[in-house]
C-alpha cells in the first residue's frame, strides 16, 4: 500500500508538531493584538457556518495556512465577547485558557498513536453534531474541548 503524503504536516514528527504550534500561537497572537477593531456581537446570521461547510471532508491534507484563512474569513466573524466569561484583554485568563488548550493537545499528541488510522464515517457526519445556531451564551472551555474531542478529533485521519 502505498504511504500517505507527510511533507504538509506529520504529528509524529515532534519538530513539525513544535513548528506548527508556534503559526498558531502566532495567529492567536495577531487575533488578540486587534481584538479591540472587532464587534463585540457576531455579524453573521444563525447557520451561516453550517451552510458553507463542504459536505465531504477532504481527500488529502490541507496547509496549516490555508486553514488559519478558513477561521479568519468563516469562524472569527462568528465570534462574540461577552467579557463576563473571558475577557481577551485580561492577559492571565488567556494565558491560563491557552495553557489548557496546549494540555489538550499535547494529551492528543502523546496518545495520537492509538487512534485508527482512518475513521469509518459516514461523509457529513460532523454536520448532525452542529447546532442550527449559535449559543445564546458562551460556552465553558471544557465544553468546547469535549466538543472537540467528539466531533473533530473523531473524523481525523491519524496518518
Amino acid at each position: 500500500m502505498d504511504s500517505l503524503p507527510t511533507e504538509i504536516f506529520n504529528p509524529l514528527k515532534l519538530d513539525s508538531f513544535v513548528g506548527k504550534s508556534h503559526v498558531v500561537l502566532d495567529f492567536l497572537s495577531d487575533y488578540y493584538k486587534d481584538v479591540e477593531s472587532y464587534p463585540v456581537q457576531s455579524q453573521v446570521m444563525p447557520g451561516y457556518l453550517k451552510k458553507g461547510c463542504p459536505d465531504y471532508a477532504p481527500d488529502s491534507p490541507e496547509p496549516l495556512e490555508s486553514i488559519l484563512e478558513d477561521v479568519r474569513k468563516n469562524i472569527i466573524p462568528g465570534l462574540s465577547f461577552p467579557t463576563e466569561i473571558f475577557n481577551p484583554l485580561e492577559l492571565d485568563r488567556f494565558v491560563v485558557k491557552s495553557h489548557a488548550v496546549l494540555d489538550f493537545l499535547s494529551d492528543y499528541y502523546k496518545d495520537v498513536e492509538s487512534y485508527p488510522v482512518q475513521r469509518k464515517l459516514i461523509p457529513g457526519y460532523q454536520k448532525k453534531g452542529c447546532p442550527d445556531y449559535a449559543p445564546d451564551s458562551p460556552k465553558p472551555l471544557e465544553s468546547i474541548l469535549d466538543d472537540v474531542r467528539k466531533n473533530i478529533i473523531s473524523g481525523i485521519t491519524h496518518w
